[in-house]
């Protein structure tokens, strides 16, 4: 049988039932008009989830997301559908459940079952109105649950799930096997902790044994009779991880036909390297190497105009730079379950506090609480607070970090000497609102290229005719640790690219500009591992800009994994981090990080070719 609440009926009536206690959840509202809610507002759900998820809207009541500036169309009418909702669940009654059923497309015979179960309940709480004890919705919901539609009868093929063990007598047409993969099957049982296997045979009691024996001769058994049977199994958990099918059945291939035992081919010298081969691509043990010539158009695209954070981003995984940055791939964000403010907005909001901050002259505590509250108000009119209670404990958490963070910084420049003198110093194609650049495009040869970068800085100090480039950093900033040594690296390349271009734009030699990274949370780490000179790595940024443009003209973007943060965690804000074979894959892994950095590598394949 199928639960009630399984089908999309019974699961759209709960979802109504729980909408205005919840506070109108954006994937709550949604999913709805998938389950085939009615509504009056015409809306495009697919355009209004994509629109949604762009605003950061978690959910909310109509009132409180009206408050939105600059709304797009599908925004205005995820508002007007919400507005409908909050009509219609403005009283949950008896009455209520009575239309239930007519709010949902009636599509199917299984619809219209569902909907005479919701009858049957409506009509059993209508008798409870003589009670006169109220109406519980919590009460609705669990007889909701507690029903089921019996299955219909059915000629077509049916679907057997079970232990291998139970497989004894059964025919299939299609086997598909689940947790057969290495080091799981054959079964490796352990011996009994209270009676093991040396106890049992001398009291003549069964072992418990591995299950080898049995679950090798079921196999046997299937493929002696397999010459209709297509067999798969599962290549990933579902999370990301990469399962290798177990020994017993990995000559059979996926979705292929299995042969008989006795005519199964066997394994030659060359056809393990053959397997390798086929399931690494063309040159390596990780996938990246692509024919240019189907992506040169959006290889051109990207080299056209580019960011210094898009050049970090193929220094530290090139595999991420070709999904984000030439393919496209985005991240799917789901507001509805992010408590906090999105790193994204975050960023740019300390950025905003602490631009207003410093151009102000006032550097008194009680100036930057003021410019904390007033840009937080501001930022509840972009982004209502879902839950306004945690965006208060962020408000108060912002005031006490930037507190700490302007001391440090203020003792920090009158050591220095200098004082900061731009912000949000934007160049190219960069620009907020209606203000223009700063300057033109920064263009840097790049071997036999010429690329121009555009891009914005957070900061610039001067004084005693030095430079200085402040990149500011939300929390303690420690991927960006030892930062002289990454820019030689090619891990972190946009504060070197930045000095590069503020060089050119102020008229000002490389030996009189620097560049520092600035955590917002005050860390213990001396300001030394966070800075550089640019007369020491103009050269080599030369060098590794020349490689990075020459490995992305031909088409080379292995992947290359890296989780730690004392290192340069290139999987964060990685869009496929889930899906990246070689981040599971402990052989590709090994194989990548003999190199200790796709700069490393990079140059170790130019120098090979």
């Amino acid at each position: 049988d199928t639960p009630l609440k399984a089908h999309r009926l019974g699961r759209g009536a709960i979802t109504l039932l729980r909408l205005r206690e919840r506070g109108f959840p954006r994937a709550d509202v949604l999913e709805l008009l998938r389950d085939g809610f009615r509504a009056k507002t015409r809306i495009d759900v697919d355009a209004s989830d994509r629109a949604t998820r762009r605003a950061r809207i978690a959910g909310g009541t109509s009132e409180e997301l009206r408050v939105m500036r600059n709304r797009s169309a599908e925004v205005e009418q995820y508002i007007a559908l919400v507005a409908e909702l909050e009509e219609l669940t403005q009283s949950i009654s008896a009455d209520f459940l009575d239309r239930l059923p007519g709010l949902f497309r009636i599509e199917t015979d299984g619809d219209l079952k569902a909907a005479e179960k919701l009858d049957e309940i409506a009509a059993l709480f209508e008798r409870t109105k003589v009670w006169n004890r109220g109406f519980d919705v919590s009460a609705v919901i669990d007889a909701i649950e507690q029903e089921s539609l019996p299955r219909a009868a059915s000629k077509d093929a049916t679907v057997w799930a079970g232990d291998i063990l139970r497989f004894r007598g059964r025919s299939v047409t299609h086997l598909f096997t689940v947790r057969m993969q290495d080091d799981v099957f054959p079964q490796r049982r352990n011996d009994d902790p209270l009676l093991p296997d040396s106890d049992r045979r001398a009291l003549g009691l069964r072992e418990i044994g591995d299950g080898a024996d049995e679950e090798r001769l079921l196999l046997e058994l299937l493929y002696d009779n397999a010459h209709e049977v297509h067999f798969s199994c599962a290549a990933g958990d579902g999370f990301g991880k990469v399962l290798r099918p177990s020994r017993f059945v990995r000559g059979a291939g996926a979705a292929h036909a299995i042969v008989p035992a006795q005519t199964a081919p066997r394994m030659t010298a060359r056809t393990r390297p053959l397997q390798l081969l086929a399931k690494a691509g063309t040159r390596s043990t990780f996938d990246g190497y692509l024919d240019p010539q189907p992506l040169r158009e959006k290889i051109e695209a990207a080299l056209a105009r580019v960011s210094p954070t898009q050049l970090e981003d193929f220094g530290e995984c090139p595999q991420k730079y070709l999904f984000k940055h030439v393919l496209g791939v985005e991240d799917l964000d789901q507001p509805e379950r992010e408590l906090q403010i999105h790193h994204r907005e975050k960023g740019t909001l300390d950025h905003r506090i602490l631009e207003r901050f410093y151009r102000s002259g006032d550097r008194s505590f009680a100036a930057l609480e003021q410019i904390v509250d007033e840009e937080f108000d501001r930022f509840a009119e972009e982004v209502p607070p879902f839950n306004k209670t945690v965006r208060e404990i962020e408000r108060r958490a912002t005031k006490r970090i930037l507190r700490d963070f302007v001391s440090s910084d203020l003792e920090d420049l009158a050591e220095q000497g200098l004082e900061p003198k731009h912000f949000e110093y934007r160049f190219g194609n960069r620009r907020r609102g209606n203000e223009e650049a700063s300057a033109p495009a920064f263009e840097v040869s790049a071997g036999d290229a010429t690329i121009r970068i555009d891009g914005m800085i957070d900061r610039i100090d001067a004084g005693g005719g030095k430079l200085r480039i402040v990149d500011y950093k939300s929390g303690k900033a420690l991927r960006h640790a030892g930062l002289s040594e990454k820019i030689d690296r090619g891990v972190r390349l946009q504060l070197a690219l930045y000095a590069l271009a503020v060089s050119q734009f102020f008229d000002t030699a490389p030996e009189n500009v620097s560049g520092t990274i600035k955590p917002l949370v005050v860390a213990d780490f001396k300001p030394a591992k966070f800075s550089f000179a640019l007369a020491e790595k103009k050269d080599g940024v030369a060098e590794t800009l020349r490689l990075f443009v020459k490995a992305i003209v031909r088409g080379t973007f292995p992947a290359f994994p890296n989780e730690r943060d004392d290192e340069f965690n290139s999987c964060k804000y990685c869009p496929v981090t889930h899906s990246c074979r070689t981040k599971h894959d402990a052989d590709e892994r090994y194989a990548v990080q003999q190199s200790e950095d796709p700069r490393t590598l990079l140059a170790s394949l130019e120098g090979g070719s």
